[in-house]
């Protein structure tokens, strides 16, 4: 199967110099042209699964988007001063009178991608394919204009991509390594479409009762799914967690102890770590 096709991706808009969002703001506020086509007004919860942002930096661009009158009690507005627009006569949506470009999400892959990581990537390989370049070549200032991003962050994700093997420059000739071409970890580095899966239901266990294997959680709407997504996405972050096992008996506590009426607790994060120094704790008097 085509590399794009099988990954899920988002189509971002580009900023105007009047416009000053960064990154974060720019591919949440294209998630939300993109799900209002649909008639979605997605949660920060699930725009954080849609574009590879943590939760609460998605819902602190959602914030500013209020702020700035891009967003209005969830929904996108349009605005022909913020965003670079095309010449069209006529679209089904008014967000696709915008310039877009296809970027790829990034997955919560062990030695994965930043999500500048992945736009970067996403950004020379959408322009490759489209024979595209800017008169005088990419450079840091042009590439940040575009993305939402400093000079600096963006020459320290082309160093991490030249280390990567995504991204190559010989005597100022930019090459980008094509997707169907990516090997072995490479791979994991982006988030794969998902056929929507019926919600396992929630019960509570006990030793005559197993536990749930909820290490994958399905990718439904449900606040419960979300939340043990979110969990597993930040001990998976942490490092600490080293097999599935481990995982599905934390994400198993953590719905007893984590979630309430659907919603994670204020201290989830604290009450994750403290499982997780228990976890160790175990492990280490084991060996």
């Amino acid at each position: 199967m085509d590399f794009l096709k099988s990954r899920l991706s988002v189509w971002v808009v580009i900023p105007t110099k009047r416009c000053d969002l960064a990154y974060s703001d720019l591919l949440i506020y294209s998630a939300l042209c993109s799900q209002d086509q649909f008639g979605k007004h997605p949660t920060a919860n699930r725009l954080a699964w849609l574009t590879g942002l943590v939760q609460e930096t998605a819902a602190h661009s959602l914030e500013r988007l209020e702020e700035t009158g891009l967003c209005d009690r969830g929904r996108p507005v349009f605005n022909k001063d913020c965003f670079r627009l095309i010449k069209r006569p006529s679209a089904d949506h008014w967000s696709k009178r915008y310039v877009r470009w296809q970027c790829l999400v990034r997955a919560n892959a062990p030695d994965g991608l930043t999500v500048p990581d992945a736009m970067i990537y996403s950004f020379f390989l959408h322009n490759a394919r489209n024979a595209y370049e800017p008169p005088g070549g990419w450079t840091c200032s042009n590439l940040g204009e575009n993305l939402g991003m400093d000079r600096k962050t963006v020459s320290r994700v082309i160093d991490r991509l030249i280390d990567a093997e995504l991204l190559a420059n010989q005597d100022g000739n930019w090459a980008v390594a094509h997707p169907d071409e990516l090997r072995g970890a490479q791979l994991e580095w982006f988030r794969r479409r998902s056929e929507p899966k019926k919600p396992r239901s929630i019960v509570f266990f006990s030793p005559q009762n197993p536990p749930l294997d909820l290490s994958e959680a399905p990718l439904v709407e449900d606040p419960v799914t979300d939340c043990l997504t979110e969990v597993r996405d930040y001990a998976g972050a942490t490092g600490k967690i080293e097999t599935k096992e481990e995982m599905k008996a934390l994400l198993n506590i953590m719905l007893q102890k984590a979630i309430v009426n659907g919603a994670l607790v204020e201290d989830w994060r604290t009450l994750v770590d403290q499982e997780l120094e228990a976890l160790h704790a175990d492990v280490e008097r084991q060996t």
